[in-house]
């Protein structure tokens, strides 16, 4: 029987055993697991304990910086409409901040340049030193007119009425009033990040911590 020809380009050709390349200790440490017993067989090999050590270091420092609480400077706001702070949005990492807020409302503005604060204990004239919260707003931001262009975000016990108040025409009408519910405290940072605790501030701002440390 006549042999069957092989076509020239059907030609079986063993395939080349590859080599297996050096490891690159900086790819690795970009996107494989770092520490397991296999990576650091495997990078002992082929580049050293010297380098197993520094991939090792860098490590340990970034879970250090990744763990490490973000820290923002605290400006403590009392009670009383005339008593309230403001910080710019340049001062970074600055907070203002109230406790103990019981039936009161933290008025919480921010409008894109600055950021501000009043721990309110009445809307009338009946809280401490006599002002009225409308008169407090003013003084303390001159610019505020009738509230274009700033965000309130209302924090504590009374927050309907304080709302309520705001609105109404002669006021603060213009402004976008965000009702932040009951809490014992506040917060609103430079750039406008409200909240009524550390934990929950951590979250708005996507860190794993947050801590505050006042000025005297």
């Amino acid at each position: 029987m006549r042999a069957k020809e092989q076509h020239p380009g059907k030609e079986k050709v063993a395939p080349k055993r590859q080599t297996p390349q050096r490891a690159d200790v900086d790819h690795v440490g970009a996107t494989s697991p770092l520490l397991s017993p296999h990576n650091i067989v495997q990078l002992q090999r082929s580049s050293g304990n010297q380098a197993v050590n520094q991939l090792i270091a860098q490590r340990m420092d970034e879970d250090g910086a990744e763990s490490a609480p973000t820290v923002l400077t605290g400006v403590e706001v009392t009670q009383g409409n005339g008593k309230g702070k403001v910080i710019s949005a340049t001062d970074t990492s600055k907070t203002l901040s109230t406790t103990d807020m019981g039936p009161c409302v933290a008025v919480c503005g921010y409008n894109g340049q600055i950021a501000f604060m009043i721990h309110s204990d009445s809307t009338g004239t009946g809280g401490k030193g006599r002002i009225d919260l409308i008169t407090g707003l003013r003084a303390l931001v001159g610019g505020i007119g009738q509230g274009a262009g700033f965000t309130l975000t209302l924090i504590g016990g009374s927050v309907q009425g304080t709302m309520q108040y705001l609105k109404r025409e002669g006021h603060l009408p213009d402004a976008q009033i965000v009702e932040g519910g009951e809490a014992d405290g506040a917060y609103i940072t430079w750039n406008g990040m409200v909240a009524p605790n550390k934990r929950r501030l951590a979250g708005k701002m996507n860190v794993p911590e947050v801590k505050v440390t006042f000025e005297e």
